[in-house]
């Protein structure tokens, strides 16, 4: 029975759901004690009914649970609950939306970091030197220069 009955929602029809399942077990010659049934039911109430399976649970004899007084204990701590109450018994409140912070708007493409690889960040920012075939091309080209 993967059935859950939801706790935002009407219990009615899934209760409805497990004890016509029920039903059918009953109709094929493999029919569940009813306070077993009860028990099953109870086990498949949602975290926010938990006062009321505790209710439940307290009752002296388990063969004097019914299913059909667990549907309707189940559908009026429903219905008590109302739209207006969360969990922790404060009234419902939209969830807040993030607020802008900030209406500066930028002009231009974003701005451009360039990375540093580690070849260059070791040599240090003292030592600013070209790289050696760039100082091969620079003495070459004094050498033309010369000879014109």
């Amino acid at each position: 029975m993967g059935v859950i009955i939801p706790g935002n929602t009407d219990p009615t029809l899934t209760i409805d759901t497990i004890l016509i399942g029920f039903t059918r077990m009953a109709a094929s010659k493999c029919a569940v004690p009813p306070h077993l049934q009860a028990m099953i039911l109870v086990s498949k109430l949602p975290y926010q009914m938990s006062a009321l399976v505790q209710s439940i649970c307290q009752t002296d004899n388990i063969e004097d649970l019914k299913t059909d007084d667990i549907k309707r204990k189940a559908i009026l701590a429903w219905e008590q609950r109302g739209p207006t109450q969360t969990q922790n018994n404060r009234p419902f409140q939209q969830p807040q939306a993030a607020k802008k912070i900030s209406a500066v708007q930028h002009s231009g493409p974003p701005p451009i970091i360039s990375t540093t690889t580690a070849a260059t960040s070791t040599r240090g920012a003292a030592s600013r030197e070209p790289e050696p075939s760039t100082r091969r091309l620079e003495r070459r080209a004094r050498r033309l220069r010369r000879n014109l």
